[in-house]
C-alpha cells in the first residue's frame, strides 16, 4: 500500500505490472479488514504512481464540488419553503 487516505477512503496499491489482474482480482474478494465490512473497487490502473495520485486528486475534487452543489440545492430549498404553513388534522 503506498498510500490511503481514509477520510476519502482511497488507496493507492502498488505492484508488479504482470500481476495486476491477480491482485486486482483478489481485492474484489476483500469482504472486510478488522472486522468491518468493505467493498473495494479498482477504479484506475496505472503504470506510474504519478498518474494514480493525479486520478485520486481529480476524483476527490469531483466529490468535493458534487457536495457542494448538493449543499446548495439544500439551502435553496430550505430558503424557498413557507414558514409556519400547515396545521395538522
Amino acid at each position: 500500500m503506498k498510500y490511503f487516505s481514509p477520510t476519502t477512503s482511497t488507496g493507492i496499491l502498488r505492484c508488479p505490472r504482470e500481476h495486476h489482474r491477480l491482485v486486482w482480482t483478489a481485492l474484489t474478494f476483500i469482504k472486510e479488514i478488522l472486522g468491518k465490512p468493505v467493498v473495494i473497487r479498482v477504479v484506475r490502473v496505472s503504470g506510474t504512481i504519478k498518474k494514480a495520485e493525479q486520478e485520486g486528486i481529480r476524483r476527490a475534487k469531483d466529490e468535493i464540488r458534487l457536495v457542494r452543489r448538493l449543499e446548495m440545492e439544500e439551502d435553496k430549498r430550505a430558503s424557498t419553503q413557507p414558514v409556519g404553513v400547515g396545521v395538522g388534522v
